[in-house]
């Protein structure tokens, strides 16, 4: 059965960016870039709001990829199709209904695989692996 990332404990997030290292390190993105983001909130110290994306299962950004570099993941989320080569339109993150979906610096959606690195090297445990029933 495939898991979900999901946040429980966005209280608990400091904003170390441990999290954002490791799924750097593991998914071989540029440092400081990641398939999930912490935004800190600037109006309460330590208070952090992750946004990773959320699986859902329509998918609008892959309904959007005219190229077929995105594609549904069995029992939901979103994959890449390494057969294919994304043409970098930016279609599937301006179709992010969330707003969680970003690009790296050339232009390619960063999407999270739902591995867990984060979770395993969160310090906080701000997150959790979950079995995806859809």
């Amino acid at each position: 059965m495939a898991k979900k990332l999901t946040v429980v404990n966005h209280e608990k997030c400091t904003g170390c960016g441990i999290c954002i290292t490791s799924c750097a390190t593991a998914n071989y993105y540029p440092p400081f870039t990641a398939a999930l983001r912490i935004e800190k909130s600037p109006f309460n110290e330590g208070i952090s709001k992750i946004e990773i994306c959320l699986s859902c299962e329509d998918a609008p950004c892959v309904e959007a990829c005219p190229s077929g570099y995105l594609i549904k993941r069995e029992n939901g989320g979103v994959k890449v199709d390494k057969n294919v080569e994304c043409i970098r339109c930016g279609n599937c993150i301006s179709h992010c209904r969330y707003d969680f979906l970003q690009a790296s610096n050339d232009g390619i959606p960063l999407i999270c695989r739902h591995c867990g690195i984060c979770a395993m090297h969160c310090p906080n445990d701000v997150f959790i692996m979950v079995e995806n029933n859809e």
